[in-house]
């Protein structure tokens, strides 16, 4: 059985030592998440809570997936990265190639970027999302324009 320690909601300042601390206890791998942009209020609940209410403060810090796979590579020595969460669709599918080959080159081939996955969000979340990074939308289907006040994320 192989065992991954994920890095969501956790301090910034924090990773480094969790990543070390992680490669010595024998874990397989760490788990990096993502997110771009915070909406502050929501105009749907959020889909995977009971109360429709998000698992993290608004406030929670979000590192660039491979920019911190690239850092926690250069501390460790044989645990993997991958990403637990990553919104490609808000990115350009150049500046994600590059990223992702960028952290394959500095970990040693230790970061999987085969990982893929689906997620759902309500078309407001999404559209107010991509919106913020000015990623084109279609045209709204929500009750109102805006999904609430969002910006990008704090790191």
């Amino acid at each position: 059985m192989r065992f991954a320690l994920s890095l969501a909601f956790q301090p910034v300042d924090e990773l480094v030592a969790l990543a070390r601390e992680a490669d010595a206890c024998g874990y397989d791998a760490v788990a990096v998440p993502d997110h771009v942009v915070e909406i502050e209020t929501l105009a749907t609940p959020y889909p995977y809570t009971d109360d429709g209410s998000r698992r993290w403060d608004h406030s929670a810090d979000w590192p660039d997936p491979w920019v911190l796979i690239g850092a926690l590579a250069q501390v460790t020595e044989r645990i993997r990265f991958f990403t637990s969460v990553y919104v490609a669709a808000l990115r350009s599918p150049y500046l994600v190639a590059k990223a992702v080959g960028t952290a394959a080159v500095l970990s040693g081939a230790r970061s999987a970027s085969a990982w893929a996955g689906v997620g759902r969000s309500s078309p407001c979340s999404v559209r107010t999302s991509r919106a913020a990074v000015g990623v084109p939308t279609s045209p709204s289907t929500c009750s109102s324009d805006s999904g609430g006040p969002a910006g990008p994320s704090r790191r």
